[in-house]
């Protein structure tokens, strides 16, 4: 399985997000600069979260995005889920009938399938128990965040 590229710059959208203070926004244009993401390809990632419920989107001249719940509520199967939809990542096409030349005598899923269904929930239950939270005090622990917070105040700074 492939992770797409949005997974990855999705979290560090909300983590910019979460840095900013309570009552404003920052624009997507001020992200993409800042992550050096194609803006149209972060617009479609930021209307993803949105629509998911992770962050807000306020219009007007001092519009922009905002986190809509705190990173301890968001995980990384939240953040999956945006991206990649609710889906299950296999999809049994029977193909064991012909591998075997025969339907399932009991009817049931094939061993492949179960097995697959097995490593999804696992994987599944990790990306749960994973939240923002974490990972954000992991980085400040590996990272000095001072510069971020520098920028963060220059952009609204620049939009009062």
């Amino acid at each position: 399985m492939k992770f797409k590229s949005g997974i990855e710059q999705s979290i560090y959208i909300l983590l910019i997000l979460d840095r900013i203070p309570q009552g404003y926004a920052i624009t997507a244009d001020d992200i993409s600069n800042r992550l050096k993401l194609s803006p149209s390809y972060l617009k479609k990632m930021m209307k993803l979260l949105v629509h998911e419920g992770l962050i807000l989107s306020s219009t007007g001249k001092k519009g922009g995005f905002s986190l809509a719940k705190p990173l301890s509520d968001i995980n990384l199967s939240n953040i999956f889920d945006a991206i990649e939809g609710r889906g299950t990542f296999f999809h049994e096409t029977d193909l064991i009938s012909n591998l075997v030349g025969e339907e399932s005598p009991t009817g049931q899923k094939c061993s492949l399938s179960v097995v697959m269904e097995t490593i999804e929930d696992s994987w599944r239950k990790i990306m749960e128990e994973v939240t923002l939270e974490e990972l954000e005090k992991k980085i400040v622990l590996e990272y000095d965040t001072t510069k971020i917070d520098t920028w963060i105040q220059s952009v609204i700074n620049e939009g009062i």
